[in-house]
């Protein structure tokens, strides 16, 4: 059952993140880049004040299993845009629902909420460069690299807890809905 995230469920999608970007037996998994956490509750709630987050439930306990953060920007990580955009980050599909099509049904879902709320006619979202795997992944959604990036170190910061391991760009990428 696919749902708005409300602050009470910062704590279960931090985890989902880190679960899925940082923890083991995921392909989603970005350990060998990056130390730190993907995602605090704190972090949830300052998103769930701009974006929206959907997310995924199932079972008897009504398990949170995957979630996207989707709704208008007017630029990303990596740079401002030409014009707003539909948006679409924090992809999470917990490790034993992955590979069943729960990801790509959220990026649909999100690109539809996007284009009927906003209206507007194309699709962002920022990717790690050194990801090939979940690049290809995108492409055949239809999402393309706009040739704008931005260097990883411009953004993370030891301070924060973030230390990369392997030195790599964050990417734009764009569909045309």
């Amino acid at each position: 059952r696919a749902e708005l995230a409300t602050e009470s469920d910062a704590v279960d999608i931090s985890c989902l993140a880190n679960l899925c970007y940082r923890g083991e037996g995921s392909w989603t998994t970005e350990t060998h880049l990056m130390r730190g956490l993907r995602a605090t509750p704190q972090h949830v709630e300052r998103d769930l004040k701009t974006m929206d987050i959907v997310v995924l439930r199932a079972g008897e306990k009504n398990r949170l299993i995957a979630c996207v953060k989707t709704g208008i920007c007017t630029s990303t990580v990596v740079c401002d845009l030409d014009e707003p955009a539909g948006y679409v980050g924090l992809l999470c599909v917990h490790p034993d629902f992955q590979s069943a099509g729960f990801g790509k049904a959220l990026v649909q879902l999100a690109e539809k909420r996007c284009e009927q709320k906003y209206h507007v006619n194309k699709m962002a979202l920022d990717v790690i460069s050194a990801r090939h795997d979940i690049i290809a992944w995108y492409k055949r959604m239809k999402y393309f690299p706009t040739g704008r990036k931005i260097h990883a170190k411009q953004i993370f910061s030891a301070e924060d807890g973030d230390e990369m391991l392997e030195d790599f760009d964050f990417l734009l990428l764009e569909k045309q809905l």
